[in-house]
C-alpha cells in the first residue's frame, strides 16, 4: 500500500493518505468552542466525525506507530463492500481531566460539513424526519473504557465505529469519561457496510509518475533534492485525488466533485501531466452542465441529496424513492456559483494554447449523457456555456446569483458585501470574447453552436462595453494619505505589541509612491462602488487575459509592495489587504483569522507563477511586433516577481502543500503559521487539497 504521511506536530491537523483505496484518516480541531478535540475518518464521501469537550486543555495526534493504521476492502454476498479502517491515537492532558463525547456522526462528509460550519440548528434542519439516529453502547474494563457507536440508513448502508480509550474511568454518563494526567492512547476501528460508488471512485493510476508526460518526469529527476521530495509527495497527494469519474477536490470534507477546483487544477496542470487526466477531468465538467451550460459547482450524495429532493418536492413519487434508497440516487448537482461558467472556456483555450486542439476535437466529438438524461455532443454542450456566459457579458456586469451570498472562489461564509467579484468581472469576463473567437477559430465545429453575434461587430461591441463598465474597480490612494491610513488601520488588525513594532518599522522604510497609490479592488457592492481591499486575484488576469502595459502596472503595484502597504510577505503574497477599506467592519475582518484574508494559498502563488510566464510570452510577442522603450522594464519587473515565487516553496517547507496558511512578522523576517491554529478563525485547512499539490508544476520552468 502506498502511504503519503503528513505530520507535524505544531499544526492543527495531522493526516494519513492512502493512494490505493482513497481513505483520508484526520485530525482537526474546531476553535468556536473551548476545549474541543475532534477525530474524523472519511472514505468516499461517507466519515465518522467524533467531537470531545474536556475541563482542561488536551492535545490529540495520530499514534507514532504507523504500523498500527490498518484498512481493508471485502466485497460481501450481497455485492455490498465492508470497508474497515482502524488507527490510534495518543492524548495528551497535563491533569486528570474529564472529557465528554458532546457529538458523534456516522453519515455523509456533507452534512458533517455543515455542522462544522454552519451550526447545530442549520444540521438539525437539515435532518430526515425518519433518519435512524446513532446507537451508542459502552462498558468499562480493567484496562479502560470501550464504545460501539452503530448507525443503520434504510437498511441500504449502515456504519460501525468501535472505540477504546486506555486508562479511562467512566462519568457520569456513558458519554463522559475521565482520564490521568500524562498521556493515553485511543484505538478507532470504522467499518462502513454499502453500496460505494466503487466507479466513480477508482484511482486513475495507482503510480503516481504516470500522471506526468515523459519530459516532465525527467525534469524531475534533475530537480535538487527538496524540490524532488516536494513534488514526490504533492504527485502523490494528486494520485489520491485524481479518480476515473473526476478529481476530487480535497479530503477529508471536499471528497467530491467541485467544477471551479477541476478547472483551476487542470489550468496549472497544463503542460505537465499526461493528456489522459485532462480529458478524464474535461469530461467530468461536461457530463455535469446544467441544460443551459452552467458548470456545476459541487455534487451533493447520498443522504444529502436525499434530504435535497425530498426538500424540494417532498409529495413526489421520486423524492420518496430517494429517501427509501438515497445511495442509489443519481445525486444533486448545484450551480450557484458564477466563475465555474466563465472558468470552463477559458481552460478550454489554454490547454489548446499550450497542448494543441487533438486532444481537445476527441474529447468534444464523443457523446454525453446528462445529468437530466439527455445525450449531447461535447461541442454542444461547450457551445452552451459558451453562449450562456455571453448572453450575461451582453447585460453588462456580471453580479453574483440573487439567492446567495457568494460566487466566486472567495466563497466563505462571510463575502464582504461583494456582489460584484474582481475575478469573474475582469480575470475571466473581461477576455471572455476573445476567448470564444480563439475556441471557433480553433474547433471548427464548434461554430455551429455558439451565437453568431460573438463573431461579428456586436461581439466586438459588447466587450468594449463590458470593459468600460469595469474601469470602477480601480481605485487611487492620495499620496499624502497613505502612510497615515496604513498606521491606524495596523492599530485594529489584531498584531501583536512586537508585531506591531517590526510592521511599523517596515513602513518607516517603505518609499511612498509620489503619485499616490493605485490598485484593483476585489470587488463592488450592490451599488456598484469599490470595496476598496487589495487582492491577488489579479493572478486570473495575468494567467487569463491580455493586459496593455498601463493596466499591467496597477496589477502588479501591489504584488511588488511589501506589507502593509501592500501584498507581500516572505512566505506568499496574501490573498488580500484591507488596509485602505474605508468599511470598519470589512477592515476588521479580513485578519489573520479570516479564510480569505492575511493569509497565503499556495493555490494563488501557482496560479501567478504561471500568469506571469504567459505575461512574460506575450512581451515578447509584443516587441516582436511593435518595439516599445517600456517593455524591458516590465519584462524586469515580472521576472523578480517569479523570482520571489520561486523562492517560496524552501521558506514555507512542511506548509507548501497546505491548503493556505498565514504568518507572523518578527525581526528576521515573516514566519509562516498554520491556519486554524488560533482561536476565532473561522474555519481550517484541509490536510489534503487538489490545487495546493500543485505547487509542483511551477519546478518545471
Amino acid at each position: 500500500m502506498s502511504m503519503l504521511v503528513h505530520r507535524r506536530e505544531d499544526q492543527v491537523h495531522h493526516a494519513y493518505y492512502s493512494s490505493d483505496i482513497g481513505l483520508v484518516d484526520w485530525i482537526s480541531r474546531n476553535y468556536q468552542r473551548t476545549n474541543e478535540i475532534q477525530i474524523a475518518s472519511a472514505y468516499q464521501n461517507y466519515g465518522l466525525l467524533i467531537s470531545f469537550t474536556s475541563d482542561c486543555s488536551i492535545q490529540i495526534f495520530p499514534s507514532k506507530q504507523i504500523a498500527g493504521y490498518q484498512e481493508s476492502k471485502e466485497l460481501l454476498p450481497d455485492r455490498r463492500i465492508r470497508h474497515t479502517v482502524s488507527g490510534s491515537y495518543d492524548l495528551h492532558c497535563a491533569s486528570r481531566t474529564t472529557l465528554s463525547m458532546t457529538e458523534v456522526f456516522l453519515e455523509s462528509m456533507r452534512r458533517i460539513r455543515v455542522f462544522q460550519e454552519a451550526g447545530r440548528e442549520t444540521y438539525q434542519a437539515s435532518l430526515l424526519e425518519h433518519e435512524i439516529a446513532s446507537v451508542m453502547e459502552h462498558k468499562t474494563g480493567l484496562d479502560g473504557m470501550s464504545w460501539v457507536i452503530e448507525r443503520n440508513v434504510h437498511d441500504i448502508f449502515s456504519y460501525r465505529a468501535e472505540m477504546f480509550i486506555s486508562s479511562a474511568d467512566s462519568g457520569e454518563s456513558k458519554e463522559t469519561f475521565t482520564v490521568s494526567s500524562g498521556h493515553c492512547s485511543i484505538n478507532l476501528t470504522l467499518q462502513l457496510v454499502g453500496m460505494f460508488l466503487d466507479e466513480d471512485y477508482a484511482p486513475l493510476t495507482s503510480t503516481p509518475m504516470d500522471l506526468l508526460k515523459p519530459h516532465t518526469r525527467l525534469q524531475l529527476t534533475h530537480l535538487k533534492p527538496f524540490h524532488r521530495e516536494l513534488a514526490t509527495t504533492q504527485l502523490e497527494g494528486l494520485s489520491l485525488l485524481a479518480r476515473k469519474g473526476k478529481l476530487l477536490a480535497g479530503g477529508p470534507r471536499f471528497f467530491t466533485y467541485f467544477g471551479r477546483d477541476t478547472l483551476i487544477s487542470l489550468a496549472m496542470l497544463t503542460g505537465s501531466v499526461t493528456s489522459d487526466l485532462a480529458l478524464h477531468a474535461f469530461r467530468s465538467v461536461l457530463e455535469r452542465l446544467s441544460v443551459r451550460g452552467e458548470v456545476a459547482h459541487e455534487e451533493v450524495l447520498g443522504e444529502y441529496a436525499a434530504f435535497f429532493v425530498e426538500q424540494r418536492t417532498p409529495h413526489t413519487s421520486q423524492a420518496q424513492a430517494t429517501v427509501d434508497d438515497p445511495f442509489r440516487s443519481p445525486g444533486v448537482l448545484e450551480y450557484h456559483m458564477v466563475d465555474d461558467d466563465f472558468l470552463f472556456p477559458a481552460v478550454i483555450a489554454h490547454w489548446n494554447e499550450v497542448e494543441g486542439t487533438q486532444d481537445t476535437e476527441r474529447l468534444l466529438s464523443g457523446t454525453f449523457h446528462t445529468s437530466t438524461g439527455e445525450v449531447f455532443c461535447g461541442y454542444e454542450l461547450l457551445g452552451r456555456t459558451i453562449t450562456y456566459c455571453y448572453n450575461r457579458i451582453r447585460e453588462g456586469m456580471i453580479p453574483y446569483h440573487a439567492a446567495v451570498k457568494v460566487g466566486d472562489w472567495r466563497d466563505s461564509l462571510s463575502n464582504q458585501g461583494i456582489r460584484y467579484s474582481y475575478e469573474v468581472n475582469i480575470g475571466l469576463g473581461l477576455n471572455f470574447v476573445s476567448v470564444a473567437r480563439n475556441l471557433a477559430q480553433q474547433l471548427k465545429e464548434l461554430t455551429a453552436y455558439i451565437p453568431y453575434q460573438i463573431l461579428s461587430e456586436e461581439g466586438e461591441a459588447s466587450a468594449v462595453a463590458f470593459k468600460k463598465e469595469t474601469e470602477r474597480f480601480t481605485v487611487l490612494i492620495e499620496p499624502g494619505k497613505i502612510r497615515e491610513r496604513v498606521r491606524s488601520w495596523l492599530d485594529q488588525a489584531g498584531f501583536t505589541h512586537d508585531e506591531l513594532s517590526v510592521l511599523n518599522r517596515r513602513l518607516d522604510m517603505t518609499v511612498m509612491p509620489p503619485d499616490g497609490y493605485p490598485f484593483t479592488v476585489f470587488g463592488l457592492d450592490q451599488r456598484r462602488q469599490p470595496i476598496e481591499v487589495q487582492h491577488n486575484d489579479v493572478a486570473f488576469t495575468l494567467l487569463f487575459g491580455q493586459p496593455c502595459l498601463e493596466e499591467l502596472d496597477t496589477l502588479l503595484r501591489p504584488l511588488e509592495t511589501p506589507f502593509p502597504l501592500g501584498l507581500k510577505t516572505d512566505v506568499g503574497i496574501l490573498v488580500s489587504n484591507s488596509v485602505f477599506a474605508s468599511d470598519p467592519q470589512v477592515a476588521r475582518e479580513l485578519n489573520r483569522s479570516h479564510y480569505h484574508g492575511l493569509v497565503v494559498w499556495p493555490l494563488m502563488n501557482s496560479i501567478l507563477f504561471h500568469g506571469i510566464q504567459r505575461q512574460l510570452q506575450r512581451l515578447k510577442a509584443v516587441e516582436a511586433s511593435s518595439p516599445d522603450e517600456r517593455i524591458d522594464d516590465y519584462r524586469q519587473r515580472l521576472e523578480r516577481i517569479n523570482v520571489y515565487l520561486s523562492t517560496l516553496h524552501e521558506k514555507v517547507r512542511d506548509f507548501n502543500s497546505s491548503e493556505l496558511w498565514t504568518f507572523s512578522p518578527t525581526r528576521n523576517g515573516d514566519i509562516p503559521l498554520a491556519f486554524g491554529k488560533k482561536t476565532g478563525s473561522s474555519t481550517e485547512s484541509n490536510p489534503l487539497q487538489l490545487w495546493s499539490c500543485l505547487g509542483f508544476t511551477t519546478l518545471f520552468q
